[in-house]
């Protein structure tokens, strides 16, 4: 009540004040015309004169009502620097997750993508919590990078929890960091026992899927694999685990379609074989590294006498873009030579070309592995140590449809 009549007061004092200032304007129009007509001046003149008197007053009426309606908002509303949100006076929680990656020398966007999940899930953070990512860009991924990592003997009272992607971390450090109650995910390994308190490993369902479409339903002879070897000496280990999947998800591909699996072999060694065999084989193909020329090299010393309905499945875009582009130099497309071909990691470059290729979601790989590490940092370490698998996604294009 006491509001209202303040409204109605002010709405009154308002509308007052504009008509004081509008009577001695029409009293001035009145007297500028009495006065000028007898005089003689001409009707146009002094009913401009009247009008100009008329306007200054009305002129000023304007600008003091605008004035007296900021009061009127001010009184009733306060001013506008005070009008701010309200916030409780809960306390800000900071916490620092570190993630190690080889994040600026992969030739490709995987650990990019995989951070930038990460990344994406700490920004839906509510307001009493804010996350410092924080990334460990060690040299490569091997060993002794994270090796040299561990001499950095502030690293436990400089994170609150670790992500580790794809890496086998030091004993020494692993210790170090038990001792300091620092939790410890894995992505893209697996490791058991404190301090790691969960694994987020791929499920390489989408690239079963890729093979039973070229090797069943495409009938494509012969089937190649590009792949790195097995071993990884980064990760001090003879038989990579994801690898060794990708591959024995092929083996199991070929043999259902009865095709002769030829003895694994090492790029330049396996051009002769893949140039006389008859085609109703399969063989895997090793290279030492994923990159454009590789695929390059291997279209023009072996992939170019490939008969039609052959497939090159490539472990990586980049591999499978050097063998579209050099087949598209020699004055055959892969297209126009019926040659399927395949990548992995659904990069733009994959996009660009119509690449099929597999999808390993590292953006929802990134949000659960950084949802896991929060939970662990709110709530403690965990007694036993939990693995989730991401399915990959088969991503069809045209380019094993040719």
């Amino acid at each position: 009540m006491a509001m209202d009549k303040l409204t109605d007061w002010l709405d009154a004092t308002l509308f007052r004040r504009w008509l004081a200032f509008l009577a001695p304007g029409g009293a001035a129009f009145l007297a500028g015309w009495a006065v000028l007509e007898p005089l003689g001046v001409s009707p146009g003149v002094h009913t401009t004169v009247s009008l100009l008197l008329f306007s200054g007053f009305a002129v000023l009426g304007s600008y003091s009502l605008l004035v007296k309606r900021r009061l009127r908002r001010y009184v009733l509303t306060g001013p506008r620097h005070r009008q701010l949100p309200h916030t409780d006076t809960v306390p800000t929680l900071r916490k620092t997750v570190g993630v190690i990656a080889p994040l600026s020398t992969w030739t490709t966007d995987f650990y990019f993508d995989l951070v930038s999940g990460i990344r994406a899930a700490a920004e839906r953070e509510s307001p009493t919590h804010q996350r410092r990512i924080v990334v460990f860009d060690i040299p490569q991924e091997s060993y002794e990078s994270v090796a040299d990592l561990a001499t950095f003997t502030t690293l436990e009272t400089s994170v609150d929890g670790i992500i580790s992607v794809n890496i086998r971390m030091p004993d020494d450090l692993l210790e170090r960091l038990r001792m300091a109650g620092i939790p410890v995910l894995n992505v893209f390994h697996e490791d058991h026992g404190p301090p790691f308190i969960g694994n987020i490993i791929p499920n390489h369902s989408g690239f079963r899927e890729l093979l039973q479409a070229l090797v069943m339903d495409q009938a494509a002879q012969p089937v190649i694999l590009v792949s790195k070897p097995l071993d990884n000496p980064y990760k001090k280990t003879n038989a990579d685990p994801y690898r060794k999947d990708k591959r024995d998800a092929f083996v199991e591909a070929v043999k259902r379609a009865d095709l002769r699996l030829l003895k694994t072999s090492y790029y330049p060694q396996t051009c002769e074989a893949l140039r006389t065999e008859e085609p109703d084989f399969a063989a895997i193909v090793e290279v030492d590294a994923y990159d454009y020329s590789v695929g390059q090299q291997l279209f023009d010393q072996c992939l170019m006498y490939l008969p039609e309905n052959a497939a090159v499945v490539c472990l990586a875009d980049v591999v499978a873009a050097g063998i579209i582009f050099s087949a598209v130099r020699s004055g055959h497309s892969c297209e126009e030579r019926h040659l399927r071909v395949t990548g992995f990691d659904n990069t733009p470059i994959a996009q660009e070309l119509d690449l099929t290729t597999i999808d390993y979601r590292l953006g929802l790989a990134g949000r659960l592995a950084y949802d896991k590490i929060q939970a662990a940092i709110e709530h403690g370490v965990a007694l036993n140590t939990t693995t989730e698998r991401v399915d990959c996604e088969y991503v069809e294009r045209r380019s094993n449809r040719w």
